[in-house]
């Protein structure tokens, strides 16, 4: 290039054709890599590649076509992976599309013939070497001999249809194109009712036992696996279908998707086992007290906010803050309406407040969008029941009596007296005398709803800077932490404490460490959680360092 003028189309070109020549050089040097994990030796001849194909621009086409079956007929033993499989054809296609050495080309997709003699990449290598010899070296009948044997050896596939087009003759239905079709009915059962999965993960299975090796038979594979862990919580069966993934459809993107998965998973196994000897302790140490409150969003969707709000709410009640659990179930229902649990403890907090008409029309509301929900129905019971209202408290009474088959008492209930379920009137002394207690609650949202398997956990602990401070009484501050995906803190806030000592906890907060917690696909995930710190008079805890020992 140094003959040519700076800037001249040839000095372009040339630098151009130099970037392709670096390409093979670095593909050719990952399969050389790949090669030799296999073997402790392998045979190769002693040509530089890249300065062969540098003194192309120069030298006959001859010595390049040489380098390219050199490489092939001196291997002895071979990589047979997938990113080899793809360095093969990059560097085939490059010769094709860009050097314009066609023979070189051949070259490399007859080594994938060879090296790969069971791939599903096979019909795409002979189909590119026949497309070769009629397009660009005009061979007619060297192309329609590869083009007939494609489509007898391979009827169904997409190059097969290619190969009858190019020969006139009449298309098929190939195999993708039927495996897209029957995707595409399973996937409308699936979409119209995503938790009946009776209705379509069979036939999902079916079609992947159907379509070995295909990218429609992987799509329904991985929607299979997705559904059992996203929807049925089962890793199990999931497990399976992403086994299968890895071991059968591995040259698929779906395929290679998966194995990046495990591949993953695989290299969190020791920070998982630092994790699980740090939750081996039992009761967590002075400054690790931590309660999961909620999963911070990526996006503003209104279901996750209004989870968000949920768990704030549930906190706020729980620690009997009900003016402030107010304000988050109502932000929890603005952002969604059919919010059964919401509204219920909206009603809870209406019921606590004396405001029992409001309670009441949240219970109605909550029935409304959850038919079956057995809570609002003890609080309708015993409200009625309290009111003397024997027909409201009664019909209650009965649907629960129905419906709760987890309560002991109400089997008795059904034993004893039959005559519930038969509609026959009861007094209220006689609903009282069955001692029916309103079920305790549980003021958390489950950890299914928030898509988590593991919560996170305290890393390392920081105490208090307690310099020029006196401190009679032991005391708390509660802070909400937000942890990041890295396990550092991202944000902090305040939610019950007083000054000074807020303000220091707060400053204490943003200095902890976290193993962060872990959605279902083992990928951490944002999240929120309270932050107990403790202040102490006297100490025993080593405090040289600021930190609290593990």
């Amino acid at each position: 290039t140094s003959r040519e003028k700076t800037g001249s189309q040839a000095d372009l070109v040339a630098k151009e054709m130099l970037g392709h020549i670096n390409r093979i050089n670095d593909l050719t040097f990952s399969i050389q890599l790949a090669d030799s994990l296999v073997a402790d030796s392998l045979i190769y001849g002693t040509v530089n590649d890249t300065t062969l194909i540098e003194n192309s621009l120069t030298e006959s086409s001859d010595q390049l076509n040489r380098v390219a079956v050199d490489i092939k007929d001196s291997i002895l033993v071979v990589s047979q992976s997938l990113e080899t499989l793809d360095d093969l054809f990059t560097i085939a296609e490059i010769y094709r599309d860009y050097i314009g050495q066609v023979d070189s080309s051949i070259a490399y997709y007859d080594e994938i013939i060879h090296r790969y003699p069971n791939s599903e990449q096979l019909p795409r290598a002979k189909y590119s070497i026949a497309w070769i010899m009629k397009n660009m070296n005009r061979d007619s009948v060297g192309a329609k001999s590869f083009l007939e044997e494609l489509i007898d050896q391979y009827p169904s596939s997409v190059q097969a249809n290619e190969a009858r087009r190019l020969l006139g003759l009449p298309l098929l239905q190939t195999e993708n194109e039927k495996a897209t079709q029957l995707f595409t009915e399973i996937e409308n059962r699936r979409l119209d009712d995503p938790q009946a999965i009776d209705n379509y993960i069979p036939a999902l299975d079916s079609l992947s036992h159907e379509f070995p090796g295909s990218p429609m038979g992987a799509k329904a594979l991985y929607v299979a696996a997705s559904s059992f862990e996203d929807i049925v919580g089962d890793t199990i069966e999931s497990e399976k279908r992403y086994e299968r993934l890895i071991n059968e459809f591995y040259e698929t993107e779906l395929g290679k998707l998966a194995i990046k998965r495990q591949d993953a998973r695989l290299k969190g196994t020791i920070a998982k086992l630092e994790r699980g000897i740090k939750g081996l302790g039992g009761k967590p140490k002075l400054g690790e007290e931590i309660s999961f409150l909620t999963v911070e969003p990526d996006t503003s969707d209104s279901i996750s906010l209004s989870n968000k709000f949920l768990s704030f709410g549930l906190r706020a009640h729980r620690r009997g803050d009900i003016g402030r659990a107010r304000d988050f179930y109502e932000q929890s229902v603005e952002e969604k309406l059919n919010n059964p649990q919401g509204l219920y403890m909206l009603g809870l907090v209406s019921m606590d407040e004396g405001f029992y008409d409001e309670a009441l029309e949240f219970f109605y509301q909550t029935l409304f969008f959850s038919p079956g929900h057995l809570n609002t129905k003890y609080r309708l019971y015993d409200y009625y029941l309290a009111e003397t209202n024997e027909d409201s408290a009664q019909k209650y009474l009965q649907e629960l009596v129905r419906r709760d088959r987890k309560n002991l008492q109400f089997r008795y209930i059904r034993e004893q007296n039959p005559e519930i379920l038969n509609g026959e009137p009861l007094t209220s002394e006689e609903m009282q005398g069955f001692g029916i207690t309103v079920p305790v609650e549980v003021f958390e949202v489950a950890n299914r709803v928030q898509k988590l398997v593991e919560e996170p956990i305290v890393r390392e602990a920081v105490f208090p800077d307690l310099k020029n401070m006196s401190i009679r009484d032991s005391l708390e501050i509660l802070v909400d932490v937000l942890i990041g995906k890295n396990g550092k803190v991202d944000e902090t806030k305040l939610f019950r404490g007083e000054e000074p000592y807020a303000s220091i906890a707060m400053k204490t907060a943003k200095e902890y460490s976290f193993y962060p917690a872990m959605k279902s696909d083992d990928e951490p995930i944002r999240v929120w959680v309270e932050l107990t710190i403790p202040f102490i008079p006297e100490s025993p805890i080593d405090k040289d360092n600021g930190t609290i020992s593990e």
